[in-house]
């Protein structure tokens, strides 16, 4: 397995950022220059916005403030003062006309103080809502998917790396547009591990001396022996890009490897026990290795909703009475109601499964998948 995801253009025993190598001594990002993230700049905006407005609200104040005093005193106040201060004929008209300019600043005051706190919030806010807090002398690896960044944070160690992911677990890859965030995010990667296959990242702009494009061989790596395969060789790629790590990285791979071997075995002994037989189904193409680990014959297969015709839909109809299928299975992420039709028409179950791990990881996924399965038979 050692190589067979590797990009073949360059094979370095470290990972290079500008001509320098990682190591305990110098953390990755040091002396590198990188283009400003979206985040710093909503930061510099909202700072200039909250300072701008600060200062239109005082040179508000100051010119409502003068323009009211003038007209004080080139009408002598006599017709406000009156209106004010009717109620009061004791009070000469000096002290009316310093009264009511006492009472003018005293508004100014008001508002100054009101409005100081509410811009040095809103700059605040501004500042901890659009910049990302990530630890100092951390290398930091962005993933495609949750498949990688779940290898990647199992693999690598958590005082040394930090990882990040682009495709949200519900979401299917070919659907995918990426943001702003998702480029800005690639941009200040140390390190981008992806899929080939995985179109979003086409547009990514990741730089090809910090890339580790990731080849899964036309498996499924939610099946146990692929992901224990595909964890094997990002461990390999890990630990040659990063060779101070490396005996921690290798003690973490056989440990997760172990993990996802037991939780396979377990799984196996229910889905004997279940009788699941080679019962005949109808599934979504991207799910179909999974269900057929799970000993599930897939009698019928469709792709993504949008490229299913009426005439697909019949003619699995057909098969499915003609099989006598038991369950028709989507994909959650590639659309999880492609199927439904077809399971209302056959009158049988329709079960969803995820091809990603979602937010519990890859081994709570795995189980939560067989049983969806397997409650769906009983």
């Amino acid at each position: 397995m050692r190589g067979r995801f590797a990009n073949r253009k360059k094979a370095p025993q470290a990972l290079n950022v500008n001509n320098r190598r990682w190591s305990e001594a110098e953390p990755a990002g040091r002396g590198i220059q990188i283009i400003p993230s979206l985040q710093e700049l909503n930061g510099r905006f909202c700072s200039t916005l909250a300072g701008l407005g600060l200062v239109f609200c005082l040179a508000a104040g100051s010119v409502s403030l003068h323009r009211r005093l003038l007209t004080l005193r080139a009408c002598g106040a006599d017709n406000v003062a009156q209106e004010w201060f009717k109620n009061r004929p004791d009070v000469c008209f000096h002290d009316k006309i310093s009264c009511l300019i006492g009472e003018v600043e005293m508004k100014y005051k008001s508002v100054c103080l009101i409005a100081l706190p509410l811009f040095i919030l809103f700059f605040a806010g501004c500042q901890n809502g659009t910049r990302e807090k990530t630890p100092a002398n951390k290398i930091h690896v962005v993933a495609s998917d949750t498949i990688l960044s779940g290898m990647s944070e199992a693999l690598l160690p958590t005082d040394r790396f930090e990882v990040a992911v682009i495709l949200p677990p519900g979401q299917c890859p070919g659907h995918y547009d990426l943001k702003l965030s998702d480029i800005a995010r690639v941009k200040n990667a140390d390190l981008v591990v992806y899929f080939r296959w995985m179109p979003f990242m086409q547009g990514a702009e990741i730089d090809e001396n910090r890339h580790f494009p990731v080849d899964s061989r036309g498996r499924n790596w939610m099946v146990p022996d692929a992901y224990i395969a595909g964890l094997e060789a990002l461990a390999d790629k890990f630990s040659e890009l990063f060779p101070e790590s490396a005996q921690l990285i290798n003690e973490r791979k056989e440990q997760t490897a172990r993990e996802v071997a037991e939780k396979n075995a377990a799984l196996n002994e229910r889905i004997k026990s279940a009788g699941v037989g080679q019962k005949p189904i109808i599934a979504s193409s991207m799910i179909k290795e999974p269900l057929e680990w799970m000993g599930f014959r897939v009698a019928g297969e469709y792709d993504r909703p949008e490229s299913i015709s009426a005439k697909e839909i019949a003619n699995l109809v057909r098969t499915g009475k003609a099989e006598g299928v038991v369950m028709v299975v989507d994909n959650l992420q590639s659309g999880p109601d492609a199927g439904k039709g077809i399971s209302e028409a056959l009158d049988i179950p329709h079960v969803i499964l995820a091809n990603f791990p979602l937010e519990n990881g890859y081994a709570a996924t795995l189980e939560d998948n067989v049983n969806a399965a397997l409650n769906a038979l009983f």
